[in-house]
């Protein structure tokens, strides 16, 4: 229970202050306890240098985030929209 009260905590922290790299990170860490691994490399990749200063390394896809970043939210939205018709 307080594993997901922490994760709607950081979604919505994170839909207030979407500029605050390491609550991205804190919510990428909490997707990866869930083994949501898509959800947690956006956050990750929305984290930036903070994923780097804590992981120790540069992301995998660091190198194209902002391509992945637009794909996944074109996914996302035609998601909704199939989901709503």
């Amino acid at each position: 229970m307080e594993q997901q009260d922490d994760m709607a905590y950081l979604k919505r922290y994170v839909q207030n202050h979407p500029d605050n790299r390491m609550a991205w990170y804190l919510l990428g860490k909490q997707y990866v306890i869930e083994e949501k691994e898509a959800k947690a490399n956006y956050c990750f990749l929305k984290a930036g240098s903070i994923y780097e200063a804590f992981e120790r390394k540069q992301h995998p896809l660091a190198n194209e985030p902002q391509q992945l970043i637009a794909q996944w939210n074109r996914h996302r939205r035609m998601k909704q929209l199939v989901i709503r018709s």
